[in-house]
């Protein structure tokens, strides 16, 4: 690969954490109002409830920030010590995926816990 672009992927990898982040502290300060199908963390667990919608919207946000900020750091990790040009976007993926699915069930199970009459 053309040294010109090597930066690309040293920095690709932390790239989705940002995101995670931005998205986490966009939907923190500026939370959904009331339960709908349109913007905000979206179950059917966190629409039971207008408290619980609110409960589960601070939380979701605080927690994908949270995860964005290990995917980012480890994504920055792995832009820079390893050397083929593959590994980074596999973790890119890889590292979308887990960070949904453990910001999901994290989520999930704090509503579970926090809101136990509601199941």
């Amino acid at each position: 690969m053309d040294n010109e672009y090597i930066w690309i992927l040293r920095i690709l990898p932390a790239l989705p954490g940002v995101i995670f982040i931005v998205t986490g502290y966009i939907t923190l300060k500026f939370p959904p109002k009331s339960v709908n199908w349109w913007y905000g963390y979206r179950t059917t667990n966190s629409m039971r409830s207008q408290e619980i919608w609110e409960y589960a919207q601070h939380f979701s946000s605080v927690e994908f920030m949270r995860l964005g900020g290990i995917q980012a750091v480890l994504g920055i990790l792995v832009g820079f010590t390893v050397a083929n040009e593959i590994f980074p976007v596999a973790y890119l993926l890889v590292s979308c995926i887990a960070c949904a699915i453990a910001g999901f069930i994290r989520t999930e199970s704090e509503l579970r816990n926090k809101f136990p009459e509601a199941h």
